[in-house]
Order: C-alpha cells, then sequence, then structure tokens
C-alpha cells in the first residue's frame, strides 16, 4: 500500500490492545494513513474498555474493529503475508475459541472473535504489556525476557543480511524503506548523544 499517493490507508493490527490507547492514536489520523485499525487483546473486557475509550475520542465506529483472541494466532495463523489464510495451515486448530466468537457492541464498536479479522493487514504494531504476555502467569515478575517467551516466525527472505535493516538504525532509515512520508512520522528526530 502506498499511502503517499492519497489513496486508502493502510489496515493496522495493534497486536496487544489493552486499554485502546496506541489504537486509539492510530484511528486518529487521516483515513488517507490509517483506513482501520484491528485491536486484537485476550482479554474482553480490556477490549470494552477500549471500545469506551474510542467512543470518548469520536473515532468513528467503522474504522475500529475489536478482536478477542491469541495475538500469536492471529500473526502466527490467521495471515500469510498479509491476506487472511486458514489457521490449520499453519498448524493450528481450525476451530476458534467459542466464546471469543461471540460478537457484542459496546459504544457502537463491534468487539468479537477472529470471524471479524479483515481480508489483508498491511501493517502491524506490537507493544506487549510490560513485563510480557504471561507476567501474571508463569514467567512471573522478573521472568520474562521478550526473545525467549515471545516468538513469532516470519518468512526469511533474501533481505536478512540487508545492513539497512540493522538494530541500530532509526525510524526514519526503515521508513525510507516504506511507503510512509513525512506527514505522517514529522520531522527527524534528534537525540542527545548522536
Amino acid at each position: 500500500v502506498d499511502i503517499s499517493t492519497g489513496g486508502g490507508g493502510l489496515v493496522m493490527l495493534d497486536a496487544f490492545c489493552g486499554c485502546g490507547g496506541n489504537s486509539i492514536a492510530f484511528a486518529k489520523l487521516p483515513s488517507t494513513y490509517v483506513s482501520q485499525v484491528v485491536c486484537v487483546d485476550l482479554d474482553r473486557n480490556k477490549l470494552r474498555n477500549a471500545a469506551h475509550n474510542a467512543s470518548i475520542y469520536g473515532i468513528p465506529t467503522d474504522k475500529l474493529i475489536f478482536i478477542e483472541c491469541n495475538t500469536l494466532r492471529v500473526l502466527e495463523g490467521c495471515y500469510r503475508h498479509g491476506r487472511r489464510g486458514d489457521p490449520a495451515d499453519s498448524g493450528y486448530s481450525r476451530e476458534p475459541d467459542l466464546a471469543a466468537a461471540a460478537v457484542e457492541r459496546v459504544a457502537g464498536y463491534l468487539i468479537g472473535g477472529e470471524d471479524l479479522l479483515p481480508p489483508h493487514i498491511d501493517a502491524v504494531f506490537i507493544d506487549p504489556p510490560w513485563g510480557g504476555v504471561d507476567y501474571y502467569g508463569q514467567c512471573g515478575k522478573h521472568g520474562y525476557d521478550l526473545e525467549k517467551n515471545m516468538k513469532i516466525k516470519r518468512d526469511k527472505g533474501k533481505d536478512d543480511n540487508d545492513p539497512s535493516l540493522a538494530r541500530t538504525n532509526s525510524v526514519r532509515k526503515l521508513s525510507g524503506a516504506s511507503s510512509c512520508d513525512e506527514d505522517l512520522l514529522g520531522p527527524p528526530l534528534e537525540s542527545a548523544g548522536e
């Protein structure tokens, strides 16, 4: 998707929606930049709170959709190259969680299971809970390691060793490889010590 041409915006997936702060920030962008935000969380009550918060900020009800589902199932099982696929093709059960599949409306926003996922996703925003997805579970308060506890598979391409994608590169440099323009990112950031 090339948003610099003024066409349809990105369909964003907020992988750990929580109370919706990041989702709402994306949804406040013009539809030419972000046309829809798919908000994923395991906790239906958090999704209800996020929908309520979105209504306070006046976000159009068709710009946000709330999905109660395991983020890893969505990322690894429901999409291939940004297109919707069958979770069974990725080793996941074909049957979604029936309790999560129940659809409801909160403040006009749809909340439901993976059946509500759109046919494609253009970009994924990942901001896991501080302390990790199992913060209160088996990993404990100090035992969470993002690399160890959250493995997200991705297709390896010929550009995996591309030095322009090194960890130390700035968002500005990485955005040059995408269709984002300065109107969306704003002026380049400066940091102390550079």
